[in-house]
């Protein structure tokens, strides 16, 4: 994995290519093993390098042997061998073993149709000099980040919306409206990001830059064909496919890793790795001192059953405190919940210990319905005639509401509609009603509401369950799990994170079964997939009932050690520096904060939930946004040596090369 940014105009700023170093030297923890520019007269590409399976043969960026097609390139494929036989069969010639190679001559060959035959987790920029056209694409599900923004008929794209600090004309300000539906919905909706004026490339989307102009292809909903064997071929099937999804994505001239949860995802990626290789593997876990959070046993109940060598972290209020800033520059967008700052450390100690590759179940509980969100849609159904389903819910909602019965019962006649796109969620965007409070310029749940119904129009006609899965998919996994949590985190410290759960052959498989194979009304979440392990997990793991990754919200919220962080936001609040919060709810929240801690009491979710977002758009926009001189010069000053020029044969630039890079000769 990698970092791309780059310039494209039919007229070049002034010091283009002296931006794009800057821009690559912002992302160069992406890339740590090299950074390069090339450019001629429209388009200055920039990448830096974290040379995973190529080695110096994937340097980028790359051409083909005329030079005529680019591209700068982030991530993997695992089906190259596969794309390269065929393409070789079409008169592509292949010499530096790398799936960069392979990437380049599939675009070239097929154009933009080639995107949807990869199968991995890339962002790519890929420019045919003779059309004058540049290419940036995504994989479906979104696993790497790719960012734009434009300025008349200048668009420039990067990595990672710091590498926009580069740029003279752009200055990063909060859009208000994706900050409203941040604080409702838990994270934003690509192409939107919390930023004024920048944008994502969507998963799956291709967009065309040509003579300054945009145009679209979006992505096309992944087919679903039903599976028509039994259901212990299913579970056949399943396991193949689930171990040469491994078997691809342990290839590296890196050390690999698995982080594991001791949950089950994670520990049948353990259990298939830990079968393919010869080599011992180390498997890496973190821990918390409260007992509610922790899985150390399950944790060290799976490596010893798997004869894996397991090192954790333990993260402490303390440790959260230290790192929570440095977290949020990388996370890039305001936080409902610390869980990303426990990664980052993980991501650290990796670093430390020599790896550059980690893989992690991300993506499992979406394909196999894990979450509790899918049980619900279940239980709500039912609930008018199975006389256990109101009970089941009432522990689902329990801790939404001081009464259970009020909470099940309003939810249920809150949002009652299956038929409505947003059936699954709405209650979970009901719940975050106290934080959207806090906004001073804040949108209404009615609008919030509205904004995802036009996002996810597409969605009608699918059951309830197929709905939420892909409002999961879109809202969790890509706006969240993938981005701020997993790639920010891990590749703060140059790791790539890898999911084989992910994998197009699995996902295939498993949205083709039937949903009462995954999640029986009466029976465990990931049914099939639990089965299809039984015999080679211990029961502490098939057997225990789904825990997601969570972190100690409240009690670090509630910690002597957050207090620095909170005071800073106090006084900044105070003086009514922070346009975009609402001081009388700030200020509520920070005297119910410190009336808890007084009264040894516990603060209500929805409380620490509001405070996180307060506190983490402060922070961000103070160390991010509005130090943008002080922090990228302190980057530059630091990285931006290190990046090679390299003009276009037969073109002269009329761009300056960035202050002391370094010009190939």
């Amino acid at each position: 994995m990698c970092g791309i940014a780059g310039i494209v105009s039919p007229r070049l700023p002034a010091g283009a290519v002296r931006i794009v170093c800057e821009m690559v030297a912002q992302i160069a923890h992406r890339g740590p093993d090299a950074q390069a520019v090339v450019h001629d007269e429209q388009c200055v590409l920039g990448h830096a390098l974290l040379a995973i399976a190529g080695g110096e043969a994937s340097r980028q960026p790359m051409s083909d042997d005329r030079r005529q097609h680019w591209i700068s390139y982030n991530g993997e494929i695992y089906n190259g061998p596969e794309l390269q036989r065929e393409l070789e069969s079409l008169a592509n010639r292949f010499r530096r073993g790398c799936d960069t190679e392979i990437v380049l001559a599939a675009l070239r060959t097929w154009g933009d149709r080639a995107v949807e035959r990869f199968n991995g987790g890339f962002a790519l920029a890929y420019y045919n000099r003779a059309t004058a056209a540049v290419l940036l694409a995504r994989d479906e599900f979104g696993k790497r980040p790719l960012y734009y923004t434009r300025s008349g008929g200048v668009l420039a794209f990067a990595s990672e919306v710091k590498a926009f600090l580069a740029l003279p004309w752009l200055a990063l300000r909060y859009d208000e409206a994706a900050l409203g539906t941040l604080y409702w919905t838990s994270a934003v909706t690509a192409p939107e990001t919390v930023f004024q004026g920048v944008y994502q490339v969507c998963p799956g989307e291709c967009i065309w830059i040509r003579n300054g102009q945009i145009s679209r292809t979006s992505a096309k909903r992944r087919p679903v064909h039903r599976y028509l064997g039994s259901r212990a071929d299913a579970m056949h099937e399943l396991r193949h496919r689930i171990a040469k999804s491994v078997r691809r994505r342990a290839q590296a001239n890196r050390p690999v890793t698995v982080l594991a949860s001791g949950g089950l995802d994670s520990s049948i990626v353990a259990t298939e790795l830990a079968a393919d290789t010869a080599r011992q593997v180390t498997a890496y876990s973190i821990a918390f001192p409260n007992t509610e959070y922790d899985e150390s046993a399950a944790q060290e109940a799976v490596c010893a059953s798997l004869g894996l060598a397991h090192r954790g972290i333990v993260v402490t209020s303390a440790t959260i405190a230290a790192g929570f800033r440095d977290a949020l520059v990388h996370a890039e967008q305001p936080i409902p919940t610390v869980a990303p700052v426990p990664m980052y450390h993980l991501a650290r100690q990796l670093h430390a210990d020599g790896y550059a590759v980690a893989l992690s179940g991300e993506g499992a509980d979406e394909m196999f319905l894990g979450y509790g969100v899918f049980k619900e849609v279940l239980l709500r159904g039912a609930i008018s005639d199975r006389p256990g389903a109101a009970a089941d819910l009432a522990s689902v909602y329990g801790g939404w509401s001081e009464s259970v019965d009020v909470a099940v019962h309003s939810v249920v006649r809150r949002f009652a509609n299956p038929q409505d796109l947003l059936h699954s969620h709405l209650p979970r965007y009901y719940n975050n009603k106290t934080a959207a409070s806090a906004l001073a310029r804040g949108i209404p749940l009615r609008q919030a509401r509205d904004i995802e119904e036009r996002t996810y129009a597409d969605l009608a006609g699918l059951d309830a369950i197929a709905r939420a899965r892909a409002l999961e998919l879109s809202k969790l996994l890509a706006g969240y799990l993938l981005s701020v949590q997993g790639d920010r985190m891990a590749m703060s410290w140059g790791i790539e994170n890898r999911c084989p759960f992910l994998d197009a052959d699995v996902v295939a498989l498993a949205v083709s079964l039937p949903h009462e194979w995954h999640l029986p009304l009466d029976g465990p979440e990931k049914k099939i997939l639990r089965d299809a392990y039984r015999d080679r997990l211990p029961g502490i793991v098939v057997d225990r009932a789904k825990r997601s990754y969570l972190a100690p919200d409240v009690a670090f919220v509630q910690s002597r050690d957050a207090d620095p962080l909170f005071q800073e936001f106090a006084d900044a609040l105070g003086k009514g520096e922070l346009p975009w919060a609402s001081r009388p709810h700030g200020e509520y929240l920070l005297a119910r904060r410190k009336t808890a801690r007084q009264n040894s009491a516990i603060l209500p979710y929805p409380h620490a939930r509001a405070l996180l977002l307060l506190l983490s758009t402060f922070a961000l926009e103070r160390d991010l946004a509005t130090r943008k001189g002080a922090f990228h010069r302190r980057t530059i000053e630091a990285r931006g040596e290190a990046v090679t020029v390299t003009p276009i044969a037969g073109l002269t630039s009329r761009a300056p090369g960035a202050r002391g890079a370094r010009r190939a000769r």
